[in-house]
């Protein structure tokens, strides 16, 4: 590009029109562009000196254009009083919209804002040019590139400042929306590169903008940093849902995280901490729709779906979630251990019509236990299963504390402790029903619950723990309300039959186990047998027939209702003792604003 050469600074090629008549040095570079004036032609050293000087003036010149293209541009800006009025005016007018004029080191570029339906200012690219399309002298290559739009040559012809500017403006007439009254807002990149502070100065002349900013972010998403800036035309909140105590009668609830005004000082974010409370399954994800709304807490959704989120929370126990606001419609929602919750659809109008009508509330869990205090290697195995019933018990208390009864009856054999000057209690150790906590506190009493060696191997006295069982589980033994009643047998051996048979002992009280599940069973009462992994209820020495009979068919009888596993971890195992509420419609998919317990 030399046709315009003799009308620019052979430095910097800032046009002479620029430059100004009568002037001695070229504003842009400080190159001398006239000196003092001598007789006659210079000689061939002055020529010499002046190719030198200019060569080293050119030299410095691409240097700081090379590292102006080489480092940042700083931190942006990203507000300022002017913009902070157009946003004002953008949300508080429906239809308007809002023009940013982009200059990146890519292109030239406009970026339209509009507000949706619910007041949130929404960018999408209007379109642009790159810059080798705006003037092919510009370099593909991007630090090439950079290097011409700082000033420089890139090692390239350079780039004629007239021409440059004719092409961006007429780029610029392309872009821009036609009509008056369009509000725009200049975004130059880099405003210490020469040639993007040449196209904001055509910008200037074609339009003035109502706002500028620069050093700024480009492209949609820093439009849309920009955009945080404004303010909530509507409040955004929470839907969430909540049941009625008396009736159990479910209906969505909202619960305002940010109100309508809010706003945001550039880079600030707000953080508000809400507590959610998880539904009856833990398996069952749950949406959190987030709305825009004029409404305070309350009744209904109040609003329209403007993002959701999709979490899983532990089943009936509080979370604490925490909701961060990084700009209107710009919603994030951290988990207790700070991660992001993930992202979701949701239609707002089938979560609240998909609500169950009813959460009925469960039944009293009416827990009885049994647990065998005899072992056959050591007391650790005794350890084991009353380290079993404390974990059972703790995890009750906090899951349910307040809904839950448990008696405890532990046990031993006939042959270790029963004889006619054994005293009381020997055979039994009996907790009668009560809350986890004072059962818990029962268990810690160390008169109680020893370990004793036994001293047979194929039967327990689980028929004398059976019968106690039978005591506690009589009707109206918990109260009024009709209870859900589960018996846990903590064993290793089965009970022994109401008189000696074969090899099998006899109970010598008489008490027929077979009687006793019997009667526990027409009282409603489910038996679930945890058996032990010590002996498995088999002699270590052979067994006739009858014997192996009797051990099978005992347990048979015993694990007809189900088993639990001693090894599952006891929050499971709570779960699966715990009765279930019923769910009148649909599964719930909303988090709850209350606890259910």
């Amino acid at each position: 590009m030399s046709g315009t050469a003799g009308r620019a600074c052979p430095v910097c090629r800032r046009p002479e029109l620029d430059i100004g008549s009568g002037t001695g040095s070229c504003p842009g570079c400080s190159w001398r562009i006239t000196g003092d004036l001598f007789l006659g032609a210079p000689t061939a050293e002055d020529l010499e000196d002046e190719r030198r000087a200019l060569e080293a003036a050119r030299g410095d010149w691409e240097g700081r254009a090379a590292a102006l293209a080489a480092t940042g541009p700083g931190d942006p800006v990203v507000g300022s009083a002017a913009l902070d009025g157009l946003l004002d005016e953008l949300v508080g007018t429906p239809g308007a919209a809002l023009w940013f004029v982009e200059l990146t080191d890519e292109r030239v570029g406009l970026v339209k804002v509009l507000t949706d339906r619910h007041g949130v200012p929404r960018a999408v690219d209007a379109g642009g040019a790159a810059w080798t399309a705006v003037l092919p002298a510009f370099s593909a290559e991007h630090d090439r590139r950079c290097r011409q739009l700082a000033g420089g040559t890139g090692g390239l012809e350079p780039i004629d400042r007239i021409l440059f500017d004719e092409a961006v403006r007429r780029t610029l007439s392309s872009l821009l929306p036609a009509g008056s009254g369009q509000r725009t807002v200049l975004l130059v990149g880099r405003p210490d590169w020469v040639l993007h502070a040449r196209a904001a100065a055509v910008l200037r002349a074609l339009r003035a903008p109502d706002a500028e900013l620069g050093p700024a972010p480009g492209g949609v998403d820093g439009v849309r940093h920009l955009l945080r800036g404004a303010p909530l035309s509507r409040g955004h909140a929470v839907v969430l849902a909540a049941v009625d105590g008396e009736s159990g009668a479910v209906r969505p609830e909202t619960k305002l995280l940010f109100p309508a005004g809010a706003r945001l000082r550039p880079g600030e974010s707000v953080a508000v901490p809400v507590t959610v409370h998880g539904g009856v399954d833990a398996d069952q994800p749950l949406t959190l729709p987030l709305v825009s709304t004029g409404e305070q807490d309350g009744r209904g959704p109040g609003g329209e779906s403007v993002l959701a989120y999709r979490v899983r929370l532990p089943a009936l126990r509080p979370t604490e979630l925490t909701f961060v606001l990084h700009g209107p419609g710009e919603v994030e929602v951290l988990l207790p251990d700070g991660s992001p919750a993930e992202p979701a659809d949701a239609d707002l109008p089938a979560l609240v019509a998909g609500l169950p009508r009813r959460l009925a509330r469960p039944p009293r869990l009416h827990l009885l236990i049994a647990v065998e205090l005899c072992y056959a290697t050591g007391p650790a195995e005794v350890a084991a299963r009353l380290a079993l019933l404390r974990g059972l018990l703790t995890e009750l208390d906090a899951e349910a504390g307040q809904d839950v009864e448990v008696g405890v009856v532990g046990y031993y054999e006939h042959g270790v402790r029963e004889s006619p000057y054994a005293p009381r209690g020997t055979l039994l150790d009996v907790e009668r029903p009560g809350p986890p906590a004072a059962v818990l506190a029962a268990l810690a009493d160390p008169e109680r619950w020893w370990p004793a060696p036994r001293r047979q191997d194929t039967v327990s006295a689980l028929e004398d723990a059976l019968k106690a069982l039978n005591l506690m589980a009589a009707p109206g033994s918990a109260g009024r309300r009709r209870p859900q009643r589960t018996a846990l047998l903590l064993t290793a051996r089965p009970p022994a039959g109401p008189f000696p048979r074969g090899g099998v002992p006899g109970c010598p009280l008489g008490v027929d186990w077979q009687a006793e599940l019997a009667q526990l069973r027409a009282n409603g009462v489910r038996v679930l047998t945890a058996r032990d992994g010590a002996s498995a209820g088999r002699p270590v020495t052979p067994l006739r027939r009858s014997v192996l009979e009797h051990v099978e068919a005992a347990w048979d009888a015993l694990l007809a209702d189900g088993t639990l596993d001693p090894g599952r971890d006891h929050a499971t195992t709570v779960a699966a003792l715990l009765p279930a509420w019923h769910i009148d419609g649909p599964p719930l998919r909303l988090a709850l604003a209350t606890p259910l317990l």
